[in-house]
């Protein structure tokens, strides 16, 4: 049976204000450890991005919204949601999408928006302009690997290994597998973790894994 693409999915969802539809590609998204990795505030405020976005996220456009709408969830001052989306625009993040010349899959390190506006206001009545990464775009348009979070557990966490746990087993569930098995390092890569950090074990365990479970 034909998978349904991921871009069909969230625009199937888009009154649906609980559901956030991510792609199993940017879910599973290698972080680059030797720099500074994706915070708590940037992770959860780029599944509300795309959300706004819609069934435009794989479109080369610029979409606007007014920080009141997304304040809702993340209740943030002006300057910090700005400066979360302008991390967005910095951090390097390592996503697979196919090579438009040979049909190939590739490892593209690219951030995850690529540009940002606002209008010239100081509160809530603000409107933010952003727009999706091509790398980003280029990979939802490919995708027919996604799974859906609920907006209200995202928006509740208070750790982001604890938040990149959910988003891992999230994508996991109704595969045929039920058993996957990761290395100590896989998983530390895939939960961000700075490269020469909480190297052994038991402090793997105790700050990161142990926490996020």
């Amino acid at each position: 049976m034909a998978r349904v693409p991921t871009i069909q999915a969230i625009t199937d969802r888009a009154t649906r204000s609980n559901d956030l539809v991510g792609a199993g590609e940017v879910l599973d998204m290698q972080f680059d450890t030797t720099r500074k990795g994706l915070s708590l505030r940037a992770a959860k405020l780029l599944h509300l991005l795309i959300k706004e976005a819609g069934s435009k996220a794989v479109e080369d456009v610029e979409h606007r919204v007014p920080v009141a709408a997304l304040n809702t969830s993340m209740h943030l001052t002006l300057d910090e949601f700005i400066s979360t989306v302008k991390e967005l625009m910095f951090v390097q993040l390592g996503l697979r999408a196919l090579n438009e010349k040979t049909g190939a899959p590739e490892l593209y390190f690219d951030p995850l928006i690529h540009s940002v506006s606002r209008t010239d206001s100081d509160d809530d009545t603000a409107v933010v302009g952003y727009r999706l990464s091509n790398t980003l775009r280029r990979v939802m348009k490919d995708s027919v690997h996604w799974a859906i979070l609920s907006r209200q557990a995202v928006m509740a966490f208070e750790s982001r290994y604890a938040l990149r746990l959910y988003e891992l087993v999230s994508l996991r569930i109704n595969l045929t597998r039920n058993i996957e098995k990761f290395t100590i390092a896989n998983l530390r890569d895939k939960l961000g973790v700075p490269a020469g950090k909480l190297m052994k074990w038991d402090a793997f365990n105790r700050k990161a894994l142990g926490p996020a479970i």
